[in-house]
């Protein structure tokens, strides 16, 4: 029935000129849909004018909204975005609609599903009653052997050492940035950097894979037998328009790409080349769905990106 199982956070996104709908899990489960992917979102959002829109928007970007709870005391959550020298910085209010998914209702949603991915992220576990029904949610749909894709997407200061160690121990693979990995070094006390940073990771976590990105720097790689698979670049970027939506474009093409079967040479290539266009973009997703139209064909006839 379902690809592909997404936990966390669906909101709203204060941008400096608009407010748009987001949320790491939101934009991933748009952007694989509109790949021909069947996600299901678990998520949690007001009874409020946010929460209208944002069921709105679940159909009109033909997602299934078995996933979203309605909650009559709490704020659909919102995220204000603010633009800096080193990319967005997010200000993201506590108690809100995605921290009390309940583990009951989850189940419920995804009841005879059989997801070959399993996504989820830090943030939507600062709460102990989110935190608890994802656990759930893995226990019963994260153990087939298909993909448990750790999106670390860290945002101060909602999360610390345990959340981020129980998460990598569920995970197959974990993406991040180099600021993330950087704070994992610290926050886990792994005295490595790089490749080493990477492997001890990979070791400590049973983890298939570690996928780093670097920005203009590409981004790289690593199996659980330290084998790197490298995107670099030779000459520099023209300027994004907005990075916002980068991290989570590149997430939601290796998941297509662990979908379909791509080599991680393959896979890494096409998410860079997906993120890369989203930055040309203002906000973290495309108004209209014909964006996705050359990427889809390009990767049906085989190109590399």
């Amino acid at each position: 029935m379902f690809d592909a199982l997404l936990f966390g956070e669906a909101l709203v996104d204060e941008l400096p000129a608009a407010r748009v709908p987001g949320g790491a899990p939101f934009n991933v489960a748009c952007h694989l849909r509109a790949f021909g992917v069947s996600p299901l979102l678990v998520t949690r959002i007001g009874r409020d004018e946010d929460g209208r829109r944002l069921l709105g928007a679940f159909r009109r970007r033909g997602l299934d909204t078995r996933g979203v709870q309605r909650d009559a005391e709490r704020p659909t959550a919102r995220v204000v975005v603010r633009e800096t020298a080193d990319g967005p910085r997010f200000e993201i209010p506590a108690d809100q609609a995605f921290d009390f998914v309940d583990e009951g209702a989850a189940l419920a949603s995804a009841q005879g599903a059989a997801p070959r991915v399993v996504y989820f992220g830090t943030l939507a576990q600062r709460n102990a009653v989110s935190r608890a029904a994802l656990k759930k949610l893995l226990d019963v749909f994260g153990v087939s052997g298909g993909l448990r894709f750790l999106d670390v997407n860290l945002r101060a200061p909602w999360f610390d050492r345990d959340t981020v160690d129980g998460s990598l121990r569920r995970a197959s693979i974990a993406k991040m940035n180099e600021e993330e990995a950087g704070v994992l070094e610290r926050l886990l006390g792994i005295p490595a950097k790089g490749r080493e940073l990477r492997q001890a990771l990979a070791s400590r976590y049973r983890l298939e894979s570690v996928v780093v990105t670097r920005g203009s720097e590409g981004a790289v790689w690593q199996d659980a037998e330290g084998a790197e698979t490298r995107l670099a670049r030779e000459k520099p970027l023209p300027r994004p328009i907005d990075t916002v939506g980068a991290g989570d474009a590149f997430s939601a093409a290796m998941i297509l790409g662990s979908l379909r079967g791509w080599a991680p040479e393959l896979t890494i290539r096409r998410a860079d080349a997906f993120a890369r266009a989203v930055c040309r973009l203002r906000g973290a997703l495309p108004r209209r769905l014909s964006f996705y139209g050359r990427f889809v064909k390009d990767w049906e006839t085989g190109k590399s990106s």
